[in-house]
């Protein structure tokens, strides 16, 4: 994919709050749903299929499912804290739309791709 999927926040989440020592892998999908359409899914998990995309930064794996690949090309998945709730944030250059909360996201009809006009989408 490309590199800094993963900024060092999302490693120093992982490594920081995992009870195990183990790297941490992960399944990263798009499913239908949310006002906008589209949101993400992302899941612990211990083997990967063939056909997936794995990225791996920092220690941290996440296989991307093969049909979600196109709708997160160049996306950054970065972790962020403040006083009143900690999230991940999925900024997608390929978004062209989201809902007021940013759960959910559209692809297609819209702004180019890049202007993400709806801000980041949360998780």
């Amino acid at each position: 994919m490309q590199n800094c999927f993963l900024p060092l926040s999302v490693s120093k989440f992982f490594h920081t709050n995992l009870s195990s020592p183990c790297n941490p892998n992960f399944f990263l999908n798009i499913i239908t749903g949310g006002c906008n359409g589209l949101s993400y899914t992302l899941n612990f998990v211990e083997e990967f299929e063939p056909m997936d995309e794995i990225v791996e930064e920092h220690g941290i794996r996440v296989c991307i499912e093969p049909k979600a690949l196109f709708h997160v090309i160049g996306t950054i998945m970065d972790y962020e804290e403040t006083p009143i709730q900690s999230q991940f944030v999925f900024i997608n250059p390929n978004a062209t739309g989201a809902c007021g909360c940013g759960e959910s996201f559209s692809v297609g009809d819209g702004p180019p791709p890049g202007q993400n006009p709806g801000g980041p989408q949360y998780l």
